[in-house]
């Protein structure tokens, strides 16, 4: 019997890296083929976003690589960060990101934070952070770990394992310096490619504009109260 497993599990380990050297493969001729054609922008970015929204999310959900053990020639942790001056108190921008309603004003409008109990930014609070797709929302569920005054750090877990934390200094100007470092791990390996392949610079680009979007949240707080 155990032979038996071993035999079955070996198999699918081998047809595991099959599976997955065909889509690197197969992703990469088709991003590159789509990005050199001669469309409008917008048709390129659709086809590119759906091809993404395949090999990170569908796929992964049918296919069974979350036991699989072999390794992928990337670093295994990774850090996105991004900084704002911002034109208010500390108080007022820790407020964007502590209080439930102005975080929906910042946020992507693909993103939902949903409290889990009771919202708070307490240390042990929790919640999930949803991704709207078509026919499924997959979710990160987050813990908060570490917290001062201006400073939160949450836990998270799912298909992308690390920590978020939000910082606020100091600004030269007498504002606030708004800092926000992603720190993750990718676990699986199919997902692992998808963002690296399709989503890592629009991921890169959306936390910029989020910050964005934060900051005049803020600023709008501290100098209509």
């Amino acid at each position: 019997m155990s032979r038996t497993l071993c035999w079955v599990s070996s198999v699918r380990r081998c047809q595991q890296k099959v599976i997955l050297k065909v889509l690197i493969s197969t992703s990469a001729q088709l991003k590159t083929k789509f990005i050199t054609l001669r469309r409008p922008r917008s048709v390129r970015r659709r086809v590119l976003w759906v091809l993404q929204l395949i090999v990170t999310t569908y796929l992964p959900a049918v296919l069974p690589f979350a036991d699989t053990d072999f390794e992928i020639r990337m670093s295994s942790c990774h850090t996105i960060e991004h900084s704002v001056y911002i034109n208010a108190s500390a108080t007022a921008v820790e407020m964007c990101f502590t209080d439930l309603e102005l975080m929906h004003r910042w946020l992507n409008p693909a993103l939902r934070c949903d409290p889990v109990g009771s919202w708070t930014t307490d240390l042990g609070g929790r919640s999930r952070f949803v991704i709207r797709l078509p026919l499924i929302e997959p979710a990160l569920q987050n813990t908060v770990v570490e917290r001062e005054p201006g400073l939160v750090v949450w836990q998270f877990k799912g298909f992308f394992c690390g920590y978020d934390r939000w910082e606020c200094c100091p600004g030269d100007r007498g504002g606030t310096q708004l800092i926000n470092r992603f720190e993750f791990q990718i676990p699986n390996p199919l997902i692992r490619f998808g963002f690296h392949t399709f989503a890592e610079q629009f991921a890169r680009q959306d936390m910029k504009a989020q910050l964005s979007r934060l900051k005049r949240v803020a600023e709008e707080i501290y100098h209509t109260h």
